[in-house]
């Protein structure tokens, strides 16, 4: 039996944590530059410019980064992984002249698009520079893609310091080229990120020259193509949705405001993908490694306890650091977003939810699924936004609609994966600990929003209660006693 014990696991997702927390403090160090010399505007058009430069990504990659990191965890030989690294080097050769077209001909289109109608030639070189960093992107999602389906926890590890280490050593050079830097920004530690990783790739499977081109590669292609192609189309969704929701907010509200909601938004997404993402890759990983479904059922319900109990006590810390925390990480000018921020903290119980079961659909390779789930909850939000912006809403409402989406794409999710999984990974702990987790945040955002000073004890008395309850129930004791 392959060895899944508390000790291997924890071991690995403390070390993507750590990895993925220096990572994460580089990263705000790289934003807190941005926003205290560029301001609002500058901590707003990076918003936009990395959206854009997301949905580009993923248009190009096709869905097909998430298929190779699932061929490279079910691999039984370095010949079978190497088939898969052959196939994703024929790819991006391929994603690198789409790139190139793109850049040629629809630079001007999207930046009316994203900038409005007064352009130049100046701004449409922004828009081609952000193509081209998006590439840069998408080759770093496909080498972590392929490191991450091989387990390789050291790799990942080095991946993740040297792209965000090399964005941070660049930034300002590069704000002195003003919104041009940031545009170069936007992939600038991918390019170093994504060396780093070939070397690792190289060195765990021993790819040749000939092995990028062998016709094994272009067969599993096109095999692929339909799985792909469905991922693809997830992929636009949630991006278009993304950036969507941003270009309303800029044109409704203004950069100002934008560059507020991109401030608290990021804060709160960071923490959810540094916590999230770990515990995905060991997921994902272990499941491909496990044939029993009892023990597919365990390890899934380990994870998801981790994942619901991590993001419910950082988003509690989050919550009632508020203000310091944003004067901290950006300026004075961003401290206003802390009641918004506040309200998207509610959002993260939800989405390490929704993380899961998506790790579950993944392993089994049922695309199709996630491409119906994903597309039913995204215009909700889409809607939400435009809905507000047309009755004049402020953005502390708005952020209540961003909750509101996100909670119903973890109720449509687990109610996918009970259906088509069964309820071995979702008994009555995980359904407590989903409860209080919920109540350490709801009682968080009570303390530091609704509290007054004679129920300030009340509410900070129910944020304990709710936290001691939460380490109890879920089950993670037994699991540290026993790393």
């Amino acid at each position: 039996m392959t060895d899944h014990s508390g000790r291997r696991m924890l071991k690995g997702f403390s070390m993507l944590s750590g990895a993925s927390s220096a990572a994460t403090v580089m990263s705000i160090l790289t934003n807190k530059a941005i926003a205290v010399i560029a301001g609002t505007d500058g901590i707003a058009l990076m918003g936009l410019f990395r959206s854009l430069g997301s949905l580009v990504k993923s248009g190009l990659a096709l869905g097909y980064s998430t298929l190779f990191m699932q061929q490279i965890s079910v691999a039984r030989s370095s010949e079978e992984a190497r088939l898969t690294i052959s196939a994703a080097g024929q790819l991006l050769v391929l994603q690198l002249l789409i790139v190139i077209a793109l850049a040629g001909t629809c630079s001007g289109l999207l930046e009316q698009w994203i900038l409005g109608p007064e352009g130049g030639e100046g701004r449409r070189l922004i828009i081609r520079v952000v193509l081209l960093m998006a590439f840069g992107n998408l080759i770093l999602d496909t080498i972590q893609a392929m490191l991450k389906g091989s387990g390789s926890i050291p790799a990942l590890t080095w991946v993740q310091i040297a792209t965000a280490g090399s964005s941070l050593a660049l930034i300002l050079p590069l704000l002195k080229l003003g919104d041009l830097g940031l545009a170069v920004n936007v992939g600038s530690g991918s390019v170093v990120g994504a060396a780093v990783g070939g070397i690792w790739l190289w060195r765990l499977y021993r790819p040749g020259f000939r092995d990028l081109f062998a016709k094994a590669g272009t067969d599993l292609l096109a095999r692929a193509t339909g799985p792909s192609l469905v991922l693809c189309g997830l992929a636009i969704v949630l991006m278009g949705t993304q950036l969507g929701m941003r270009s309303i907010i800029g044109r409704s509200w203004g950069l100002a405001a934008l560059g507020h909601f991109t401030a608290a938004l990021l804060i709160v997404e960071t923490m959810v993908t540094l916590l999230m993402s770990s515990i995905r890759t060991q997921l994902v990983s272990a499941l491909g490694a496990t044939a029993e479904r009892a023990e597919k059922d365990a390890l899934t319900a380990r994870m998801l306890n981790l994942g619901m109990v991590a993001v419910a006590l950082s988003g509690a810390i989050i919550i009632l650091a508020g203000g310091p925390l944003l004067r901290l990480l950006f300026s004075d000018r961003f401290e206003a977003a802390s009641a918004l921020m506040a309200v998207l903290c509610l959002s993260t119980f939800s989405q390490a939810v929704s993380w899961c079961c998506h790790s579950l659909f993944l392993h089994r390779s049922d695309v199709r699924s996630l491409l119906v789930l994903d597309a039913s909850w995204c215009p909700i939000m889409l809607c939400g936004t435009a809905i507000a912006a047309r009755l004049d809403w402020d953005l502390a409402s708005l952020a209540w609609v961003y909750v509101a989406s996100y909670a119903f794409q973890a109720a449509l999710y687990l109610a996918a994966a009970l259906r088509s999984f069964g309820r071995g990974f979702f008994g009555p702990r995980e359904a407590a600990t989903a409860a209080f987790a919920a109540g350490v945040l709801f009682a968080g955002f009570g303390t530091t929003q609704l509290a007054t000073p004679a129920t300030f004890p009340v509410w900070a008395l129910a944020t304990a209660a709710c936290i001691i309850a939460l380490l109890h129930l879920s089950g993670l004791k037994g699991w540290f006693l026993e790393s």
